[in-house]
C-alpha cells in the first residue's frame, strides 16, 4: 500500500512525499527493471555505441524524421500494448468529436491533489538528448517520480514511473497507463481558435472516442525551447489547469521546467504531454531558460466563443 502526505505552503502548492518507499528510481525486491536498465538490455552491443556518439543534432534530426505521421503503423504494436479493433486508431475524431467531455483521465491519483495545486520542477537539459533519465522533483527538491527515454523492441519511448513503471509515452504521441490500458493520444488540430503563439502548434489530447480532452499550446517560443498552457474546455472557455514554464537555476540547481499543476488534475497526465510535446513533436538541439529579447510572444488563453 503507498500512503502519501501532501503537504500545503504559503504559496498555495502541495508536495507529496512517500511513506514507507524508497525514491522513485531505485529498485525494491520484486519490482520491474529500472527504465535505464530496460534500456541497456535491450539494445544490442552494436547499437549501444551507435547511441553513444549520437550528438544532440544527430538526436535531433533522429525525432524529427520519427515524427508522428512519418510510420505507417502504431509504435503501440511495436511496444507490446493492444491494439484498437477494426481500421479506426483510438483518438480518431469522428462525428460529436468536437463536443469536449467533461471527463478528464487519470493516470496516478495519488497524484492529484483536491485542494492545492501541485508545484513539480523537471530538468532541461537531458531532454534534448537521446536516451536520458530525470527525477522530477518536488517543491522541496525531493525527487517525486521519474522519466526516461528507453527503447522497446527497437522503438524509443518515455517511461515514467512512481514506484514501478506508471505511464508511457509513444513517438506517435499516444500515452498509455502502465498496464496498457489507452489514455489519449495527442494531436495538432488547426480547426480549433489559435490561443498560443502565432507559429507554434497546439496539441488536443483526444480520448479513444476522438473527443478533445485537454488542449497544451504554446505560449513562449524561442530557439532554447516552448512554454506551455494546458487548458480544458467548460461552458465554452478555455479553463487553464497547468502551465510549464522554463526557469533558471534558483529552487533548483539547473535550468528546469516549472510545472505548476491546478486541482484535481493528475500530474503525472501533465508530465507525460509535456514531454510528448517537448521531446517528440517540437524536439530542440538543446533546451535552457529562454533569452526573451529575440522570443515571439503567445497570446493569452481566452474565451471560445
Amino acid at each position: 500500500i503507498c500512503m502519501f502526505v501532501a503537504r500545503d505552503d504559503s504559496a498555495g502548492y502541495s508536495e507529496y512525499t512517500p511513506l514507507g518507499h524508497s525514491q522513485p528510481g531505485s529498485q525494491t525486491p520484486g519490482s520491474s527493471l529500472l527504465p535505464s536498465q530496460l534500456a541497456v538490455q535491450q539494445a544490442s552491443g552494436s547499437q549501444a555505441k551507435v547511441d553513444g556518439k549520437l550528438s544532440s543534432s544527430q538526436s535531433l534530426a533522429a525525432r524529427q524524421s520519427l515524427r508522428p505521421g512519418s510510420a505507417s503503423m502504431t509504435h503501440a504494436a511495436a511496444l507490446g500494448m493492444p491494439t484498437t479493433p477494426g481500421d479506426t486508431a483510438p483518438g480518431t475524431p469522428s462525428t460529436g468529436a468536437d463536443d469536449w467531455t467533461g471527463e478528464i483521465p487519470t493516470i496516478y491519483r495519488q497524484l492529484v491533489s483536491p485542494v492545492a495545486q501541485t508545484w513539480l520542477g523537471v530538468p532541461l537539459a537531458t531532454l534534448s538528448q537521446p536516451n536520458f533519465q530525470v527525477n522530477v522533483s518536488g517543491l522541496s527538491g525531493i525527487p517525486l517520480l521519474s522519466a526516461a527515454m528507453v527503447q522497446r523492441n527497437g522503438s524509443h519511448c518515455i517511461e515514467i514511473s512512481v514506484n514501478g513503471v506508471r505511464a508511457l509515452v509513444t513517438l506517435e504521441l499516444e500515452i498509455w497507463r502502465g498496464d496498457g490500458t489507452f489514455v489519449g493520444v495527442l494531436k495538432r488540430d488547426r480547426a480549433l481558435p489559435k490561443f498560443g503563439a502565432a507559429d507554434a502548434p497546439q496539441l488536443v489530447l483526444r480520448n479513444r472516442e476522438g473527443c478533445p480532452v485537454l488542449l497544451l499550446v504554446t505560449t513562449w517560443r524561442d530557439a532554447s525551447g516552448c512554454d506551455f498552457k494546458l487548458g480544458s474546455v467548460a461552458a465554452g472557455s478555455l479553463v487553464e489547469r497547468a502551465t510549464a514554464v522554463r526557469r533558471p537555476a534558483g529552487r533548483l540547481p539547473c535550468d528546469h521546467y516549472e510545472v505548476v499543476v491546478n486541482q484535481n488534475l493528475d500530474a503525472v497526465l501533465v508530465i507525460a504531454m509535456l514531454l510528448a510535446a517537448v521531446c517528440f513533436d517540437s524536439p530542440c538541439a538543446t533546451l535552457a531558460a529562454p533569452g526573451r529579447q529575440s522570443a515571439t510572444p503567445g497570446g493569452s488563453v481566452m474565451s471560445l466563443s
